[in-house]
């Protein structure tokens, strides 16, 4: 009996989902959730890190009735040095911003996507892989809707492969996110605890 509720548990612990789906909810700071995603980071975990309530980090992700919440400045400069980057970064109008162009991606994809945990140890870019999949687009769609092809978008998440200025270009149009700020390779998640 007692080994039945055991394994019981550890189903609905291990069934249950680590991020809420992109699909039905409002995102208002999609940066910090396509970091969390890309590092395979749990908003308990943030919580933690930060001091504050696993509530306070959701708000912070998906707002309270439909508008956005910001940290504390004490919590903003947390999560600054949590994913290494700046503040301005974190919440300026970029992380905050649903592109026009990824809308009209997803409106012409097809196929229902069923996304899984990063598998891959290394994710060199973590803001465009973790913004993949927080606008649910496929790679394969990514890769038409850019002109490249499909192994292309795996060489540049997954390798220190660097494209062309023009292919950097589209990136840039179709996320309306600075290429220079998508490629960035300097973000970690964890704070002083992660190498």
């Amino acid at each position: 009996m007692e080994m039945e509720r055991l394994i019981t548990a550890d189903r609905k612990v291990f069934r249950e989902p680590k991020f809420r789906d992109t699909k039905t909810l409002t995102v208002y700071n999609n940066f910090i959730l396509a970091l969390l995603y890309a590092f395979d980071y749990k908003t308990i975990e943030l919580a933690n890190y930060c001091g504050v309530s696993h509530a306070s980090v959701e708000h912070w992700i998906y707002g309270i009735d439909g508008r956005g919440v910001y940290p504390k400045p004490v919590s903003r400069k947390k999560l600054a040095f949590y994913f290494n980057t700046s503040e301005d970064l974190l919440f300026g109008s970029y992380a905050t911003t649903y592109s026009k162009g990824v809308r009209k991606v997803q409106r012409e994809q097809a196929e229902r996507l069923r996304f899984t945990a990063n598998n891959h140890k290394v994710i060199d870019k973590p803001l465009l892989y973790g913004l993949i999949w927080v606008y649910r687009l496929s790679t394969k769609t990514l890769a038409e809707e850019l002109g490249v092809k499909h192994y292309m978008i795996s060489r540049i998440l997954y390798t220190d492969y660097e494209p062309r200025l023009n292919i950097k270009v589209r990136f840039e149009e179709l996320f309306d996110i600075p290429h220079r700020v998508l490629f960035m390779k300097d973000f970690r998640a964890g704070g002083a605890h992660q190498k």
